[in-house]
């Protein structure tokens, strides 16, 4: 086993952190603001970060990207992806 840094051997902790971990702040900052600006802005680049994080996360456990049609197709689709097995060796 070479030597890997923490989001490697921590694959499904790196989905869920980007997947569910900027939810608190953005609902203390919305009741705070009001602004559905910020929130349309903050969810945007939220749904890039998870779909790019989900690429990524799909790449090292050696999957197909068709597999991101799950974030697209079903509303538990980072939770989907997460289940997925490694398929590589480390």
């Amino acid at each position: 086993m070479g030597k890997t840094n923490w989001f490697h051997r921590h694959l499904n902790w790196t989905m869920t952190i980007v997947g569910y971990g900027p939810l608190l702040p953005v609902i203390i900052v919305y009741c705070i603001t009001h602004s559905d600006i910020f929130l349309g802005i903050y969810l945007t680049a939220w749904a890039l970060a998870i779909a790019v994080t989900s690429g990524w996360v799909l790449v090292q456990k050696g999957r197909s990207l068709g597999y991101l049609a799950y974030l697209i197709i079903i509303p538990w689709g980072p939770l989907e992806i997460i289940s997925l097995d490694n398929l590589k060796e480390w």
